[in-house]
């Protein structure tokens, strides 16, 4: 159990790194506007 935890939480670090990717793309893209 504990090592499905353990994996669930790499996904979830990757999914919060491509959320927090994609604000920036979008905070750096409203600058440009």
């Amino acid at each position: 159990m504990k090592e499905n935890t353990h994996r669930i939480d790499e996904k979830l670090d990757r999914i919060n790194d491509m959320v927090n990717q994609t604000a920036l793309d979008t905070e750096l893209h409203h600058e440009t506007l």
